[in-house]
């Protein structure tokens, strides 16, 4: 698997510092409490979550990431708890009230994520809101070759909507992302709410 730490040395900031769409439209449907942002890179959504009001666990598997976004916390004066942690053995100590996953649960395999959705449902308050972001099946061969180099592989957005038949579906959007037409990448967001 290619390092995280070399890409995040070498492109400081590869993704800007700006928010991105799933963390601002996410604020519409929960507007404060405990977040969590799982695989956070950067930190350019937990500064907007701290900004906006919530109290802010970043973590990521990349020290040279957490590095940055406290640089880029401190330029924007907040303050942001970070951990330095895979997705698959983080140790939860507290309860959520939103969890966001942009690009960080297909890291995980097939057998592993439904364990792991369990894991973050038990650890969301009632009425609490997840945001997951990650690469579909509807993604080409050779970019699901591609990215598995960095150890993602695609989910089925099925599936993944059947581990939250309890919660309440806010938002669902799929887009297919062309590089040309043999190369595509299938991206789901959705945005589900404990109900119970």
């Amino acid at each position: 698997m290619k390092s995280y730490n070399k890409l995040y040395s070498e492109k400081k900031y590869s993704r800007g510092i700006k928010p991105n769409d799933l963390a601002i439209r996410s604020l519409e449907h929960i507007a404060e409490g405990e977040a969590l942002d799982l695989g956070c890179g950067e930190g350019q959504d937990s500064i907007f979550l701290k900004q906006s009001g919530f109290n802010v666990t970043a973590l990521d598997t990349s020290k040279v990431a957490l590095d940055n976004l406290l640089v880029l916390a401190r330029d924007h004066n907040v303050e942001v708890d970070v951990v330095h942690s895979d997705i698959k053995t983080f140790k939860f100590d507290k309860r959520y009230d939103f969890v966001l996953a942009e690009g960080s649960i297909h890291f995980l395999s097939d057998d592993q994520i439904k364990p792991f959705i369990r894991t973050l449902q038990d650890n969301t308050n009632v009425n609490g809101v997840h945001s997951l972001e990650f690469f579909n099946q509807k993604t080409s061969k050779n970019q699901v070759e591609s990215m598995a180099k960095w150890g993602i592989s695609t989910i089925d957005t099925e599936v993944l909507v059947e581990y939250y038949k309890d919660w309440k579906i806010l938002s669902m959007k799929e887009e297919l992302q062309e590089k040309n037409k043999y190369s595509k990448r299938g991206i789901t967001q959705l945005i589900v709410k404990k109900i119970t």
